[in-house]
């Protein structure tokens, strides 16, 4: 999952793995809410691949 998500999302390296991790922690977490405009701006493709809803708060 990791490398297809870091190919898709073009995102620096700690971005991608607060995605990954929380997406691994879908059972608990169902939102994710940041102010990282890297991850704001890839929202969409995160949602479609980790069923995350991702915010601005």
């Amino acid at each position: 999952m990791a490398a297809a998500l870091a190919e898709k999302l073009k995102l620096r390296a700690l971005d991608l793995l607060h995605i990954l991790y929380t997406s691994m922690l879908m059972d608990k977490i169902k939102l994710l809410v940041t102010c990282d405009n890297g991850i704001l701006k890839m929202r969409k493709v995160i949602e479609k691949f980790t069923e995350l809803k991702v915010v601005h708060p």
